[in-house]
C-alpha cells in the first residue's frame, strides 16, 4: 500500500530515518591457515583449480583497558570470480572459552554472528549470503549469476527458514576479487573469556559459483579457528575489499557484446514523506474514488472524520480500468494518479494541480504476460515506479518514471510460489516502497531494498499468523516514518496493530473489537494534520463507510462518514 503522506505543516513532525553505515573495511591481514574440505553433492564439474576452501584471520583489539578478541572465518577461492551463493546448516561453538560468544555493543568490536533461530546480528560479510532451511536439493533453483535463491525461505529447518542479505553487497564486493576471499562470519569474544586453546569450530554446507551463468557447487566445509594475538596484538580487524569487481555483471545489462545495463532517470529529490492529495488546500489529506465498472471518478475533502466537501469529477477512465496508485512522478511536490487498462494493457497517467486535472498521458502497453500492480518510489529518487507482476505470479519488474519518460523494464525480484504478494509499503522509513509477502506458514516477509539498491528478504515477525488474520492496512500511525501494520481477525471482530520500526514487528496493542468481517479498510491517510494516519473502514455490504481518528497505535475516536457503494474504490488507499 503506497504511502502517501505529508507531514510538513504538521504539529506533531516525526523522527527523520536515518541509513546505517558500513562495517568498517580493515587495511591488513594475519596468517591463514586452511581446513581440509569435503565437497559433496550433485555438481559433476568443478568451476575451480582447487575447491573452495575455510580460512581464518585471527586478531585482538584493545578498547579502553579491555582487550577483545576476534576471528574472522573467509571462504577462499583460486580465481577471483569466485562466489558464495548460499549457506546454511550453519554451526559455532566455542572450545577452550568461559562463556558464550561476545554480543555487547562496544564501539570497535564488532558483534559475533551466532548462526541460531531468528537471530539477526551483524554478520560483517562483503558478499550476498542467506541462512536456508534443512534441504538436500542442491539444484533448487541456483543457477545464473543472481545469489537471490528465494526456495530456501520455505523450508523448515532447526533455523528460521529465509535469507537475509546483508550489506554493503555492491559490485565491487560480491564476488572474491583480488583477495580471493570472502568474509562469511566473525566471532568475537572478551579478555575474561580467553585462554591459550581458545578457538571456535564453524561448519556450514555451501552453495558457491565460480563463474557467472554456471550451476552451483555444494561442499561442506568446517574449520577451527583459535584466538590468539593476547600481547601486542593488531588494531585491524577483518578482510581487505575485493578487489575491482571485475565478475560483476550487471542483471539489467542486455545481450550483444554485454555491458550497458538500463538507462537510469536522473537523480531526485528524495522524499521520506510523499505528499498525498490535499485538493482544496487546507493542509488535511482528500479522498479519491474511482467507479470500478462505469470509470467515473470523486473526491471527498477531509477534515478529521468528517467528510466536509467534494463530489464527482468531470472526468472518467475508460470502462474496466484499474487503479495502481498515486504518486508524484515530476518532483513537484503534486501527486500523479496512475491506471492500468486490462483491455488495451496501457498504463496511463492524470496530473492534477489542485483539484484540476491538467494532462493526461499514456505512458508505456505493458508486455504481453505481465499486469501491473502498483505505484509508488521503489527506487527511493522520490518520483513514482511501476511495479508489474508476471502471469505467473514470482517474478516483479520495475519501471522507473521521470515526469513523462519511462525507463525501461528491469527485474526488481522473484519470489516462489510459497510467497504471496499482500501488498506495498514502506516499512523501514528509507522512503522506498517494499512489498509485503505471506509464507504458506504464516509468516510475513519484507521484501525491502538495500542503499545499494539490491532486494533482500527480512521477516517482520517471528512467528506465523493463522489465515483468519488478514492484514487490513498498512500506515504510519505513530509518525515515524515507518508504516505499520493492522490486522483483523474476521472471526472474532478483533482489530489489531503492529508497531513497524526497521522492516521488522517491535510492538503491537489491540485496537477495537466487534469488528464484523463485512469490514474492509479502504484507505489510511492523515486527515487530521497530526501526523498519524488515520483509517477509513467501509461496510462491503451496506456501504457505510467509518472513519478512525489514530493516535498512535490507538483510536482515539470514530465517526460514520457517509454511505459510498463498494464499486466505487479508494485510488490513494
Amino acid at each position: 500500500m503506497t504511502k502517501q503522506r505529508n507531514i510538513g505543516n504538521s504539529a506533531t513532525a516525526p523522527r527523520k530515518a536515518t541509513e546505517g553505515g558500513r562495517f568498517a573495511r580493515p587495511s591488513g591481514l594475519g596468517v591463514l591457515l586452511v581446513a581440509a574440505v569435503a565437497p559433496i553433492g550433485a555438481a559433476t564439474t568443478s568451476l575451480h583449480a582447487q575447491a573452495p576452501q575455510l580460512s581464518y584471520h585471527s586478531t585482538s583489539v584493545m578498547v579502553g583497558d579491555t582487550r577483545y578478541f576476534t576471528t574472522d572465518i573467509f571462504v577462499s577461492f583460486d580465481e577471483p570470480c569466485g562466489r558464495v551463493l548460499l549457506y546454511y546448516q550453519s554451526s559455532a561453538h566455542l572450545a577452550g572459552v568461559g562463556g558464550g560468544f561476545f554480543h555487547a555493543s562496544v564501539p570497535g568490536v564488532p558483534a559475533s554472528m551466532v548462526p541460531a533461530p531468528n537471530n539477526q546480528g551483524l554478520w560483517s560479510v562483503d558478499t550476498h549470503f542467506c541462512i536456508g532451511g534443512d534441504t538436500q536439493v542442491p539444484s533448487s533453483g541456483i543457477g545464473g549469476v543472481t545469489p537471490d535463491w528465494d526456495p530456501a525461505f520455505g523450508v523448515t529447518s532447526s533455523y528460521q527458514p529465509g535469507c537475509f542479505f546483508v550489506i554493503p553487497p555492491t559490485e565491487n564486493t560480491s564476488f572474491a576479487g583480488d583477495d580471493l576471499k570472502i568474509r562469511v562470519a566473525r566471532f568475537s569474544i572478551a579478555e575474561s573469556q580467553f585462554n591459550p586453546d581458545a578457538a571456535v569450530h564453524f561448519a556450514s554446507r555451501f552453495a558457491i559459483n565460480g563463474v557467472p551463468g554456471t550451476t552451483a557447487e555444494f561442499h561442506n566445509l568446517s574449520i577451527v579457528a583459535p584466538f590468539q594475538l593476547l600481547a601486542g596484538g593488531t588494531t585491524t580487524t577483518g578482510d581487505i575489499p575485493a578487489g575491482t569487481g571485475q565478475c560483476f555483471v550487471d542483471q539489467g545489462s542486455g545481450g550483444g557484446g554485454g555491458g550497458g545495463g538500463f538507462a537510469e532517470p536522473p537523480a531526485g529529490i528524495a522524499n521520506l514523506n510523499p505528499p498525498s492529495f490535499d485538493f482544496n488546500g487546507d493542509g488535511t489529506f482528500d479522498l479519491m474514488w474511482h467507479h470500478s465498472i462505469t470509470g467515473q471518478t470523486s473526491h471527498w475533502l477531509m477534515d478529521g472524520t468528517a467528510r466536509v466537501g467534494g463530489g464527482g469529477f468531470p472526468w472518467s477512465t475508460t470502462v474496466g480500468n484499474v487503479p495502481l496508485g498515486a504518486c508524484d512522478a515530476g518532483d513537484d511536490g503534486a501527486p500523479e494518479v496512475f491506471f492500468y487498462n486490462p483491455s488495451t494493457r496501457q498504463v496511463f497517467m492524470w496530473s492534477f494541480i489542485g483539484d484540476q486535472r491538467t494532462a493526461t498521458t499514456v505512458l508505456f502497453t505493458e508486455t504481453t504476460g505481465w499486469v501491473p500492480v502498483a505505484a509508488g518510489d521503489f527506487t527511493g529518487d522520490g518520483r513514482a515506479d511501476i511495479l508489474s507482476r508476471s502471469q505467473s505470479g514470482l517474478q516483479y519488474n520495475l519501471r522507473p518514471l521521470n515526469q513523462t519518460t519511462v525507463y525501461p523494464s528491469r527485474p526488481w525480484t522473484t519470489l516462489t510460489s510459497l510467497l504471496t504478494f499482500v501488498t506495498s509499503a514502506d516499512i523501514d522509513a528509507d522512503g522506498r516502497q517494499d512489498i509485503i509477502l505471506r509464507a504458506s506458514n504464516g509468516f510475513y516477509w519484507g521484501r525491502r531494498v538495500s542503499s545499494t539498491g539490491f532486494t533482500y528478504m527480512s521477516p517482520i515477525a517471528s512467528y506465523g499468523l493463522g489465515a483468519e488474520w488478514a492484514l487490513a492496512g498498512t500506515g504510519d500511525f505513530d509518525g515515524d516514518l515507518d508504516d505499520d501494520m493492522l490486522w483483523h481477525n474476521a472471526s472474532t471482530g478483533e482489530v489489531r496493530a503492529w508497531r513497524i520500526q526497521s522492516g521488522a514487528r517491535v510492538g503491537g496493542t489491540l485496537v477495537r473489537t466487534g469488528v464484523g468481517p463485512q469490514y474492509r479498510v479502504v484507505a489510511t491517510l492523515d486527515t487530521d494534520l497530526d501526523g498519524d494516519d488515520d483509517v477509513v473502514w467501509r461496510n462491503e455490504a451496506t456501504g457505510d463507510v467509518y472513519a478512525w481518528r489514530m493516535q498512535d497505535l490507538l483510536r482515539d475516536s470514530g465517526a460514520f462518514v457517509r454511505n459510498v457503494s463498494p464499486l466505487w474504490r479508494a485510488v490513494n488507499p
